[in-house]
């Protein structure tokens, strides 16, 4: 539940920096907060069912959620490389920038939801 509570705000969040700033930064932001959101959810969501059906197998699906962002910040290389009017539509500094933070701060929730399922830092005998 964190985690799709996150990803909503920073979607919400992403639209409301596109539209305050405007430009090419402003809507750079706003797509690199939007994927960094939506990737990282999945990768978030990925980990909470390895957790739960195979905690064993946790790791290996953290290990998954990051292959996937790096070949996210591929992808989007590549459309900066072969769209030639995306850098003047989205500032890649901004995209790439704001992907890392919504990234950073989702793999932590998702992290700690995680701990949770496996049973970490609950007091208990």
């Amino acid at each position: 539940m964190a985690v799709q509570l996150v990803s909503l705000l920073v979607a919400l969040g992403a639209l409301l920096i596109g539209v305050l700033v405007g430009g090419p930064m402003g809507w750079g932001v706003a797509c690199g907060l939007l994927l960094g959101a939506a990737v990282s959810g999945f990768a978030a969501g990925l980990l909470r069912a390895k957790a739960r059906s195979r905690p064993e197998h946790a790791f290996n699906a953290f290990i998954v959620g990051f292959m996937i962002k790096l070949g996210a910040l591929f992808a989007v290389g590549l459309a900066y490389l072969f769209v030639p009017d995306l850098t003047e539509r989205l500032d890649p500094k901004g995209l790439l920038l704001a992907y890392a933070a919504s990234a950073v701060v989702l793999l932590a929730v998702g992290i700690g939801t995680a701990r949770r399922e496996l049973g970490f830092g609950t007091t208990g005998s």
